[in-house]
């Protein structure tokens, strides 16, 4: 039996912990959690799902009904284990139907996720850990106890009438579903402090009606772009972001989170397109003062990786170390971005190859180039982006991007 009672144990927690990720990333999407992966660094469809209507029932997000599920029966079998006897008649009585219930609205959400086109692996392998758990629960009850449904029946009716005399077990059982209650509670108002000490990261419905109202009285500006390799998204997709950037930037660095969550959601349908423009007098003249020192040594190295095909792969690798530039970015960091760049993309990497387009001829004229196109659209910052020809200005609430992408994608 107490095969059983370990693998209870040890999925419960793994359930948990999973859900505990799905529950933390609906609140904080663009936030990096690396310890469980979901898609690549850029499209990243669990956070696409926990954003959507689909992830939440009556205000609370379906990641906090799996944690709740998880630790209770985590806590019931230690207490079931503990206690031996027959307390583990009681906890399978409990479980079993809590998790044929949770079976049940996992196939639900499974046939949501075919419909919606949409593959989850977090999500997936909580419909995993819970067919499991059924699993060890129904061998538990019928192979090692040799239950039926009427000893089932017998249990749940053991724990509702105690009779008279039997204080330990009133005293026990009520312990029980207090602790059942507190938990809930515990679970419920984590999440409900999450989402009011979130609002404020996040553009109200208001706000992001009367910005897009604005937005699209604006001015339409016909740039005359060069053309660039540094794109990310869709090459084919019919709303394109224009982002003019410093990639030393920490308004970019916001924005490239925000732009995880976007790739996400819009699979396929949208793409950011870059265009440099340090703001470093090194190499801009544009610019009355350096905010980012060695940011043009940073814009040669990533139009150098694109030039090489890997862009995508260098644009993680940069914005993955990126906390550590405000010590100052370096050559070293250049060219460790480029080595972590190659060997995602499977390549062996070309150092002096690299070096030496950093430096040539070509990689000037694109950073030039970029720079020159910024300078008549009058770009003073970053980042600078543009949607349907309008100008965005600097970075905005992730939700009036959506706003505007959506108004995009319907053709309005």
């Amino acid at each position: 039996m107490k095969k059983y009672i370990y693998a209870l144990i040890a999925l419960s927690i793994a359930g948990a912990a999973v859900s505990g990720i799905l529950f933390f990333q609906h609140y904080y999407p663009d936030s990096q959690l690396p310890v469980i992966s979901c898609g690549d660094a850029l499209e990243n469809p669990c956070l696409a799902l926990g954003q959507s209507r689909y992830s939440v029932i009556f205000g609370l997000p379906l990641a906090a009904y799996g944690l709740l599920f998880y630790l209770f029966t985590l806590f019931t079998v230690l207490i079931a284990d503990y206690a031996e006897g027959e307390l583990y008649g009681y906890a399978v009585a409990i479980l079993l139907p809590l998790s044929a219930l949770s079976l049940a609205a996992d196939l639900a959400l499974g046939i949501i996720l075919i419909v919606i086109s949409t593959f989850c692996p977090l999500c997936f392998a909580t419909y995993i850990i819970s067919i499991l758990i059924f699993a060890a629960l129904f061998m538990l009850c019928r192979i090692e106890k040799g239950w039926g449904m009427a000893d089932l029946a017998g249990n749940l009716r053991g724990i509702i009438s105690i009779g008279a005399g039997d204080h330990f077990k009133k005293a026990f059982i009520s312990a029980f579903m207090l602790f059942a209650v507190l938990l809930a509670f515990a679970v419920f108002s984590a999440s409900f402090n999450l989402r009011l000490k979130t609002e404020d990261m996040h553009a109200s419905d208001a706000e992001v009606s009367s910005f897009i109202k604005d937005f699209y009285n604006y001015a339409v500006e016909k740039p005359d772009l060069p053309d660039s390799k540094m794109i990310i998204g869709n090459p084919d997709a019919p709303v394109t972001v224009t982002v003019f950037t410093d990639f030393l930037c920490s308004h970019c660095y916001e924005l490239f989170k925000m732009e995880k969550f976007l790739l996400s959601k819009y699979r396929g349908r949208i793409k950011f397109v870059y265009y440099i423009y340090p703001l470093d007098k090194e190499c801009n003249p544009g610019v009355s003062r350096t905010v980012y020192k060695n940011s043009c040594l940073a814009s040669r190295a990533i139009i150098a990786a694109s030039d090489k095909g890997l862009f995508r792969e260098y644009l993680v690798a940069h914005f993955s170390a990126y906390e550590k530039y405000s010590r100052g970015y370096e050559k070293t960091d250049m060219m460790e971005n480029y080595r972590l760049a190659a060997g995602k993309a499977g390549l062996a990497p070309d150092e002096s190859g690299f070096s030496a387009l950093i430096d040539s001829e070509t990689v000037s004229d694109r950073l030039f180039g970029g720079i020159a196109a910024g300078e008549k659209l009058k770009i003073r910052g970053t980042p600078a982006i543009f949607i349907a020809g309008r100008r965005l200005g600097g970075l905005v609430p992730r939700e009036i991007l959506e706003g505007i992408i959506d108004r995009e994608l319907a053709g309005r």
